[in-house]
């Protein structure tokens, strides 16, 4: 699981535009339907880029501009877009393509004004789980060191009930051995 994860799968879900835009009341405020169209945007775009091969996942945040009229001077709408990327992509050619492409789906947003953040995946070491071959363990399948620690529990726990089992019959022969009739009394008691 570890491995997938690192790879970026299962693949994330994102809403598309038509689980956004669900009729929960009868009529909704417009700014209702400007931040549920904001929202559809970044995950449309979100899931856009998460195409591109070698892209693990990417998050686009859009921020629409404010356009308060008692304000001297507007704030511009502005876009944020986060990229965790595998090994092999070429990032540099790759970040002004992103920008542009976030710039032109957004109204308003000037390529300025979109900041892409880079993180490159940490993935696992994958030569030592792809060589070792796995090892059948009290009909368990399990990988090199794993194999060692669940014989040692597998023991362990072998030892234990054995252990109990011996306590238990020395208990049950202490409690009950001496009333009982010993064999050989029996034998000569038969004579």
């Amino acid at each position: 699981m570890d491995l997938l994860r690192a790879h970026g799968l299962p693949r994330q879900h994102y809403d598309s535009i038509p689980d956004v835009f669900k009729a929960n009341s009868l009529v909704s405020s417009p700014a209702e339907e400007r931040i549920r169209l904001v929202y559809a945007e970044g995950e449309e775009l979100s899931r856009t880029i998460s195409e591109i091969d070698g892209v693990l996942s990417a998050r686009v945040h859009i921020v629409p501009p404010d356009d308060d009229p008692l304000r001297a001077t507007p704030v511009p709408a502005s876009a944020a877009v986060l990229l965790r990327y595998g090994t092999g992509l070429k990032v540099a050619d790759l970040v002004p393509k992103i920008k542009m492409m976030v710039a032109n789906s957004v109204e308003g947003l000037s390529y300025d004004h979109v900041s892409v953040v880079l993180v490159p995946a940490i993935l696992p070491d994958e030569t030592v789980s792809s060589t070792q071959a796995p090892e059948n363990v009290a009909g368990i399948w399990v990988y090199g060191a794993d194999a060692l620690s669940l014989r040692i529990i597998l023991a362990s726990a072998i030892g234990l009930i054995v252990a109990l089992l011996s306590l238990c019959g020395w208990l049950f022969w202490k409690l009950h051995g001496t009333s009982a009739p010993r064999f050989g009394s029996l034998i000569r008691a038969r004579r």
